[in-house]
């Protein structure tokens, strides 16, 4: 060594002392670099500040660049055609997610009609109030237009999952060579990607470089051939199916031969707050962080010689010192000095006032006051209960001054009281009692709920139900015992047949007033025609035409029908053939139609049976009635060669009057109309006239 700074000397003509120098101006230099480093505004605490900067930058220019890409986007598509009548565009609001992507609503202006168009695809009219759903990634523009083909000034979003999922790892055992563990993760965009699962790392605490372990879909993993007595971190990731990765950590260390080291809020965490009973002693409380829970905690008090068991809380006065440790009966770790001084002993000031009433709703606001200064920020504990009960059961949190309690039962009275805690924890509380609900208006009051007439088709009802409340309505039909369906206001029901009871009520989604009912009636008997047909001499059908308007003609026996007022038959045919009648005989038929509502109409007609048959000569040989005249005949279907009856009763074969009437010849008769036809005789002159030739004179 000395012949090396000899040499050194006589080189470069540095002497022992200058060497010396040197070596001390380096370590003061070391000292400044490691203050720099460490201090409070050092180069690690500016180190970690400017990633935090530089994120949010990143963050920010991504944004932007987005945005500059939409629009370069829509002038290349040809899409950005805003005009001087609109220039404004609706906004685009992301309601939520699905696994698809966005779930987007435009905000547009009274007066104003709105389309979208989704990247790739065609400008489609928007409904206020729908719901569209954007692929993530994929762009979305908006623009309003109007009937005369004005477009509007095109405003556009790429909708994109761009937050991680959050996962939670917790230590589920630990021996000397194995550390389990569960994983949970949470997305609240798009989810998690069940399918790809999660991955699992672990690293010594300490190395640099996490070793990944394996893949599974469960979160629950095993961690294998660890070293005994070994701390060790955990990495746990997963991704959504946005392509986000989040990741979660957690810190393990394998059984060893010696108890652990505590290390307060490393391993062990203790809090100390005033009791609020006494307001003279502190409460002291001890938790365990990632500690095997074969390890029980002790304490003593003033002294390091009598511990006892902890058992929940320790109860100590106030500038006292007590020493906390971890024991497993066997083996003890070092002991953790817990000093009780300065304890702000007064509670908060909680004031409860009321902010609105509904039937199942009440609204409070608090105002916290302390004497060294509220918490901000912290979570205020709202608790509620009915005011017959004499616990609250029912225990929310939050960290706003107002808070609403929902899903209440209407015309009930309710207790409330909320806990604010101070810096040094400290918990006050305030009251506000019997607070009662309101009451969901009764359906029987005056236009609370309004039934229309009943409208019929097919045989079913129609009606229209409305309220003149802000109250929802909900309907059953037939029974109040079953499930109610919600309706709109002035909300059609349909398809109700006759004697449907409809029962309406009004709700607020939790209770419901007392309930109307409407009854559907038909009012209405069918309509109904009858004829006769096909008349011999020992039958006559009755054909019926029925129609109903309302409720619709009966599903079985619709008619019946009565022969003299006597009933011989019920069924569905809409006729009936009467037979085994007397010839030549009068008869009252009657039928009765009924509709699906009993309603029953009844009609009635005359009919005579044929007389028996004869036949007689009129050149060719024709058939008629016994006893009927030749007004009768001519009227009748025997009538098959055109004879008619003429302006001067005489019968003659479709013959014509001009001017005077020639009369025949003398010796012959002429047939009159109402002369009875006798079978006898040959009734036929050859001139057109029905004659028969007597010798006898004619009488005029």
């Amino acid at each position: 060594m000395y012949r090396y700074l000899k040499n050194i000397k006589k080189e470069k003509g540095i002497t022992i002392i200058t060497l010396a120098v040197t070596i001390i101006v380096m370590l003061i230099l070391s000292a400044v670099a490691i203050n720099v480093g460490i201090g409070d505004d050092g180069i690690i605490n500016r180190a970690e500040n400017a990633v935090d900067k530089y994120k949010e930058a990143a963050q920010n220019e991504k944004e932007a660049m987005d945005s500059i890409s939409s629009q370069l986007d829509d002038i290349l598509s040809g899409i950005d055609n805003p005009t001087d009548d609109i220039d404004e565009s609706p906004s685009i609001k992301i309601e939520g997610w699905n696994s698809i992507g966005g779930v987007v609503t435009l905000e547009v202006k009274e007066g104003y009609s709105a389309e979208y168009q989704i990247e790739g695809e065609e400008w489609i009219s928007y409904t206020e109030g729908s719901q569209i759903t954007v692929e993530n990634g994929k762009k979305i523009s908006v623009r309003y237009y109007t009937d005369e083909g004005t477009k509007g000034k095109i405003a556009s979003k790429i909708i994109r999952d761009e937050v991680a999922p959050s996962i939670t790892v917790s230590i589920e055992e630990q021996t000397s060579s194995t550390i389990r563990i569960k994983a949970t993760a949470e997305d609240k965009e798009m989810g998690i990607d069940e399918e790809l699962g999660y991955k699992y790392y672990i690293r010594k605490t300490g190395e640099k470089e996490y070793e990944y372990k394996g893949q599974n879909t469960t979160g629950e993993y095993e961690y294998t051939n660890l070293e005994a007595q070994t701390n060790y971190e955990i990495l746990v990731t997963a991704n959504d199916l946005g392509g986000n990765t989040g990741s979660g950590k957690a810190e393990g260390i394998t059984e060893e031969g010696e108890a652990p080291t505590l290390v307060e809020e490393q391993n062990i965490r203790i809090t100390k707050t005033p009791d609020v009973l006494t307001k003279e002693n502190v409460i002291v409380k001890v938790e365990l962080i990632g500690i095997d829970s074969k390890y029980y905690i002790e304490y003593s008090e003033g002294n390091t010689s009598n511990y006892v068991r902890y058992n929940n809380q320790i109860e100590v006065e106030n500038n006292e010192t007590i020493y906390v440790r971890i024991n497993d009966g066997n083996k003890a770790s070092n002991a953790i000095q817990v000093n009780i001084d300065n304890i702000d002993k007064e509670l908060p000031q909680v004031q409860v006032g009321l902010g609105s009433k509904t039937s199942n709703s009440i609204t409070v606001n608090i105002e916290v006051t302390d004497n060294e200064g509220e918490l901000e920020g912290q979570e205020y504990v709202y608790k509620i209960k009915k005011t017959t009960e004499t616990s609250y059961t029912q225990t929310y949190t939050s960290t706003n001054k107002t808070y609403v309690f929902t899903n209440l039962m209407q015309n009930t009275g309710y207790d409330i009281e909320v806990e604010a805690k101070d810096v040094v924890g400290n918990v006050g509380k305030g009251n506000l009692l019997n607070q009662i609900t309101e009451e969901v208006t009764s359906g029987l009051e005056e236009g609370a709920i309004k039934f229309t007439n009943p409208s019929w088709t097919n045989g079913m009802a129609s009606i229209q139900v409305s309220t003149n409340t802000s109250y929802k309505i909900e309907y059953q039909l037939n029974g109040t015992e079953g499930q109610w369906t919600e309706i709109a206001n002035n909300g059609t029901i349909n398809n109700l047949a006759h004697n449907t009871n409809v029962y309406a009520r009004l709700t607020d989604g939790i209770n419901s007033g007392e309930y109307a009912t409407a009854s559907i009636k038909d009012t209405v008997a069918p309509t109904v025609d009858i004829s006769t047909s096909n008349i011999t001499q020992t039958s006559v059908r009755l054909n019926v035409t029925a129609t109903d308007s309302q409720s619709g003609l009966a599903s079985s026996n619709t008619y019946s029908y009565y022969l003299n007022d006597s009933l011989i038959v019920s069924n569905n045919a809409n006729y009936y053939d009467f037979t085994g009648l007397a010839v030549n005989t009068n008869y009252t038929l009657k039928v009765t139609v009924t509709d699906k509502a009993g309603l029953v109409t009844e009609k009635t007609i005359n009919v005579k049976t044929k007389n028996e048959l004869i036949t007689f000569k009129m050149g060719e040989e024709y058939t008629a009635e016994k006893g009927m005249t030749w007004r009768e005949w001519v009227e009748s279907e025997y009538n098959t060669c055109g004879l008619l009856i003429t302006k001067y009763d005489l019968v003659a074969y479709d013959y014509e009057f001009g001017g005077n009437m020639g009369f025949p010849e003398p010796g012959n008769v002429i047939v009159y109309a109402d002369d009875v036809i006798d079978e006898n005789l040959d009734y036929d002159d050859g001139y057109g006239y029905v004659l028969y030739h007597r010798n006898i004179s004619v009488v005029l």
